[in-house]
């Protein structure tokens, strides 16, 4: 089979998939900004006339001497992008993480659909080199994923222009621009992320849940491990700075995409079903739980007692992991014994 027939087949196979992933990336730009302007305006109900301003003036604007004028263009204002090179997601629409998950979830269903499906077996017997397969897979879902973002972006920034009044939209453009590039490079490495599980892990519910324990874990793990070793102030400047930033992002995008085209060089049909796909990943699985859980849970157990917490986490992860990654061979094993 050559290559073109490889890349015509694995079109026809993620079509359908690449089509619904921009349409409802699109789809989500346009909630997003339409939701923010029916927000803008319910806000904007609630803005306080110029006889309660002036009874009630420290509690809207603190000790700052300003006028009644001034206090409504600033509650009607909206600003997009900041002064100078610092990250402003979470302050705009366009930087949010709908989006991320959005490029995390591509990165999963690219990988694991052709191996649950067993389309991957087909593949595989193509005389393809696997490279070769993963890069076709690769190329179409990283343009649908950044071009239907730009897109959503486009969108929003319309919704603006013709929901918001000139006077009242400040856009700080090289710094817009700046955080558009980071935001992409966050999208990468989030796609990334998703490819590498979606290589590594062969059933559909665990791969869900540890991706989401993973996602809505992983910002306590940074700042328990960054307070542990008193860097915490070091990385935020770094992360704080758009440049640096997308450098890092960047960087962990290509580690997480060599790895997944390392591990999917190695994967094999036989594994199909199990947790992981490939077995001697299973020790260092294992211990990447039971030192990453006790960390990004900390003292959940008993407050105050960390050290006591972890550990007993640690011992939990460690005796579960065991029988739930070991499993499947313990029943090959018991299997082959009743079949002899």
């Amino acid at each position: 089979m050559t290559n073109k027939k490889v890349r015509q087949l694995i079109l026809e196979r993620h079509r359908v998939w690449l089509v619904l992933i921009a349409v409802l990336t699109l789809l989500l730009g346009l909630f997003l900004g339409t939701n923010h302007l029916a927000n803008r305006a319910t806000t904007n109900e609630y803005i306080p006339s110029a006889r309660s301003f002036t009874k009630e003036y420290r509690d809207y604007v603190g000790d700052e001497k300003i006028s009644y004028q001034e206090f409504v263009r600033r509650q009607k204002t909206e600003y997009i992008g900041d002064k100078g090179n610092k990250i402003t997601f979470g302050t705009s629409m366009l930087f949010i993480e709908p989006f991320i998950i959005m490029a995390l979830v591509a990165g999963v269903l690219m990988m694991f659909m052709d191996q649950n499906s067993q389309f991957n077996r087909l593949l595989f017997s193509s005389g393809v080199a696997r490279k070769r397969i993963l890069m076709a897979k690769i190329l179409p879902y990283v343009a649908v994923v950044l071009l239907s973002y730009l897109g959503a972006a486009a969108i929003i920034m319309l919704v603006y222009h013709f929901g918001i009044p000139a006077r009242y939209l400040i856009i700080d453009w090289p710094n817009t621009m700046l955080n558009l590039v980071a935001f992409v490079g966050t999208l990468l490495f989030a796609f990334g992320l998703g490819a590498m599980f979606g290589t590594i892990i062969g059933t559909a519910l665990p791969l869900v849940l540890t991706v989401a324990f993973l996602g809505l874990s992983g910002s306590s793990f940074f700042d328990q491990v960054t307070q542990f070793f008193h860097v915490q102030k070091q990385v935020w400047r770094y992360l704080d700075n758009a440049v640096s930033y997308t450098i890092i992002v960047l960087v962990l995008t290509m580690i997480f995409l060599g790895l997944t085209f390392w591990f999917y060089d190695r994967v094999s049909m036989e594994n199909s079903g199990h947790y992981l796909l490939l077995e001697w990943l299973r020790p260092w699985v294992l211990l990447a739980f039971v030192i990453y859980v006790p960390i990004a849970t900390g003292d959940w157990l008993f407050v105050g007692e960390k050290a006591i917490s972890m550990g007993i986490t640690g011992i939990i992860v460690l005796l579960l992991g065991y029988w739930y990654l070991y499993r499947p061979n313990l029943h090959w094993h018991r299997n082959r014994r009743q079949s002899a």
